[in-house]
């Protein structure tokens, strides 16, 4: 018998060790910032865009992207809220075709990313995106003129925004009902979901969403389940509208003609129009 209870003791001894791991370090496998700064010049000749300081609430000068539209009359921006990984400028090609529409498109790059000082943190990110709000509202952009446009860990932020404030349109790729959740999806064999501190809850909130909505998923994405997608879907209120995109992945989204049918989407909307 005794050799048997040693046995199950080194199997909750190792269970438990494994837990107390993941609970730790849990920030470390959910923000995968690329602390580099992107080029500026190389931006500049590449993209037009050019970077800009924000400043959060707690203090932080945050140096994100700008991209000003070449229709001097364009007064629609689109906010980029990107995903855990890298650095805003990863996605200056990804969303070239939104600048080339006519748009101006800023690129919130968070505290922890992309040379930015701080540590992300849900509380942190939100702030940073609060700061990309009173930025253009300062610079004569109306949350009626702007659309946020989350990517993954970005839709959180976008969900949370949207529920509080009424925007021109709200696009959300690859969404979740919460990190939370996905957690669970991922350590199915821990008690993730309540060791999640940063939990992003966005399917309580998704059906305050005042604005058109487009939720993008890949059927075949294996970090973030297209379950959530579907489950967004159904609980947002309308307008709304989804693509789930066969064959598509959780990176390989825009391999498809996705990219136009979102500027057909934003530009659909009413006072959200690029020309």
């Amino acid at each position: 018998m005794k050799p048997v209870l040693s046995y199950l003791y080194l199997i909750i001894g190792f269970y438990t060790l494994i837990a107390t791991l993941l609970f730790v370090f849990q920030r470390s496998f959910l923000y995968l910032p690329d602390k580099t700064t992107p080029d500026a010049a190389a931006a500049a000749q590449a993209f037009s865009i050019k970077p800009i300081t924000l400043t959060t609430a707690d203090g932080l000068s945050l140096r994100s992207w700008w991209y000003a539209s070449q229709n001097a009359h364009s007064r629609s921006v689109i906010i980029i809220l990107h995903g855990n990984a890298g650095h805003a400028g990863y996605r200056f090609s990804k969303f070239a075709s939104m600048m080339e529409a006519g748009f101006n498109v800023l690129f919130l790059e968070y505290r922890g990313y992309g040379g930015n000082p701080g540590k992300p943190t849900e509380s942190g990110l939100k702030q940073d995106t609060t700061a990309a709000i009173h930025y253009l509202r300062d610079h004569g952009f109306p949350a009626s003129q702007v659309a946020l446009y989350g990517e993954s860990l970005g839709c959180g932020l976008a969900i949370d925004q949207a529920s509080n404030k009424r925007f021109a349109a709200v696009v959300l790729e690859a969404p979740y009902t919460s990190i939370a959740d996905v957690a669970q999806d991922h350590y199915w064999f821990l008690p993730a979901g309540w060791l999640t501190r940063d939990r992003f809850e966005s399917l309580s909130k998704i059906h305050q969403i005042d604005a058109p909505l487009l939720i993008l998923h890949g059927n075949k994405d294996q970090v973030i389940n297209p379950k959530h997608g579907h489950r967004m879907f159904a609980a947002a209120s309308e307008p709304k509208a989804a693509i789930f995109v066969p064959g598509a992945g959780h990176n390989d989204l825009y391999y498809s003609d996705v990219g136009t049918k979102v500027i057909e989407f934003l530009k659909h909307h009413g006072k959200f129009s690029a020309d």
